[in-house]
């Protein structure tokens, strides 16, 4: 049955009946701050009846009501603690276990046992009987050979020895009965004496080859016929009332060529003249290649004038040709110009 008293200082100190045969009241203690119950939890047995408390502490002053909490008072000094009690009966709670010793070393493994004797191989069991052989089928007759040409004679052949007869087969031996053990097989029969083969005939003479026949006589050549004329390759262009600053494209060439000649000539009155100077280039944006060595200026009105002083007349493939004027005078009707070239 639990009781209620107070310290030396004044703390309220619970108290409750052992379970000893004295039923000693044991003090059950509160901490003065937290207001918890404390409670022993060593591994000693119950303790003995209790010497004589100390006095309780002044307990200290109560704060007043706030949301501060007011100081705790000083705590009263802990009064003498009374003798030990006489060994309990009842055991104690247990200590911690102790830490777990190193492991001994592993002990060596033992031999291994003799392996017992192999077991004796079973019988073997007796052979089937061998099955007939079947009959062989009939060859086929063989075709008929085509016919071979003319061979030189041949010399005639001996005639061939005869076969010596086949000798008797000798009796097949019984069939062994059903056993493991094979019946015996028969005598084989003697082989018959091969004939003696027949002598070969002399082959015959070959024949003499026929003599080749004379190569006939190479026939007359022809005539050559008279060469064609030779094409001619230009680039011609017309221009009404030419001014000073024209610039014409005069075609447009896939392959090499090479200019050989240009031929021009003015129509007009007035002592006409137009100064040319034909150009070439694969970009027809570009200033462009001269193909006369100067520019010229063109006053012929009848049969024109050649040109043959060059500076460029070697154009490559794909290139653009065209005409430039720089200068013109007098009245002039009509301008036209001829490129002749080659192909490369």
């Amino acid at each position: 049955m639990g009781s209620g008293s107070r310290d030396a200082n004044r703390q309220v100190v619970a108290q409750a009946e052992t379970n000893n045969a004295a039923k000693t009241v044991t003090p059950l203690q509160v901490d003065p701050i937290t207001k918890r119950l404390l409670v022993d939890l060593d591994s000693q047995g119950d303790t003995g009846t209790a010497g004589a408390k100390g006095d309780t502490g002044v307990a200290g002053d109560t704060g007043a009501d706030s949301t501060v909490k007011g100081d705790t008072g000083t705590q009263g000094d802990t009064g003498t603690q009374g003798d030990t009690g006489a060994d309990s009966t009842v055991k104690g709670d247990t200590g911690d276990k102790g830490d777990t010793g190193t492991a001994g070393t592993k002990g060596d493994t033992g031999e291994a046992g003799i392996q017992g004797d192999t077991g004796s191989t079973g019988s073997t069991g007796d052979k089937g009987d061998t099955g007939d052989k079947g009959d062989t089928g009939t060859t086929g007759t063989p075709g008929t050979q085509g016919d071979t040409g003319t061979k030189g004679d041949t010399g005639e052949a001996g005639g061939k020895g005869d076969t010596g007869t086949k000798g008797d087969t000798g009796d097949k031996g019984d069939t062994g009965a059903d056993s493991t053990v094979k019946g015996d097989t028969g005598t084989q029969g003697d082989t018959g004496t091969a004939g003696a083969k027949g002598d070969t005939g002399t082959a015959g003479a070959k024949g003499d080859t026929g003599t080749a026949g004379a190569k006939g006589d190479t026939g007359t050549q022809g005539d050559t016929g008279t060469a064609g004329a030779s094409a001619v390759n230009q680039f011609t262009i017309t221009i009404e009332t030419p001014s000073s600053s024209e610039n014409i494209c005069m075609g447009f060439t896939f392959a090499a060529i090479t200019v050989t000649e240009v031929q021009a000539v003015v129509k007009g009155s007035s002592t006409p003249s137009v100064t040319i100077d034909p150009s070439h280039s694969t970009d027809r944006s570009a200033a462009g290649n001269d193909i006369l060595s100067a520019a010229t200026a063109i006053t012929n009105t009848t049969t024109g004038q050649n040109l043959t002083s060059f500076d460029d007349p070697t154009i490559p493939a794909d290139s653009w040709i065209w005409l430039l004027t720089t200068a013109q005078s007098g009245t002039v009707d009509e301008l036209i110009v001829t490129i002749k070239y080659t192909i490369d």
